[in-house]
């Protein structure tokens, strides 16, 4: 029986180039990867692989995004945890990730809805790699 495999369904936690132990959802997805090639072998269909790794591109590529704007939310919400320290430091504790980073983050999705730049650029800012956009979010457009 052919299995049908949605990778981008699996909870993905860490990130590149960061150092984490191997999170449960982590060898979750590998163990998918796996089991798909072992599955496309079997029905010689190597289109099942193809597929999956289109998956995990669209995932790589919306991953930031999705990051950015949790930054963004959860920065604004902050004050209802009723938290002495500030956002940043305790994310950059928690995550791993230097406060500049997460800073950099919020800044770039709070460029894509505050109406810091014009709204016809907005989607297509948004098929950008983030470093792309770091410094875009920080130019003056008026």
């Amino acid at each position: 029986m052919e299995m049908d495999y949605h990778i981008a369904d699996v909870e993905l936690v860490g990130g590149v180039g960061q150092t984490l132990p191997i999170e449960k959802a982590q060898i979750s997805v590998l163990k998918k990867v796996d089991e798909l090639v072992v599955d496309a072998v079997e029905h010689g269909k190597p289109e099942l692989i193809f597929k999956a790794m289109r998956s995990l591109l669209g995932v790589g590529r919306v991953s930031w995004l999705a990051l950015a704007k949790l930054v963004y939310l959860s920065k604004f919400q902050w004050k209802n945890f009723k938290r002495r320290e500030d956002f940043f430091d305790a994310a950059e504790e928690e995550i791993g990730r230097k406060k500049v980073t997460i800073q950099r983050y919020y800044r770039v999705w709070e460029m894509l809805v505050e109406k810091d730049i014009p709204r016809e650029y907005t989607e297509k800012l948004q098929l950008h790699p983030m470093k792309s956009l770091i410094p875009v979010g920080y130019r003056d457009w008026e």
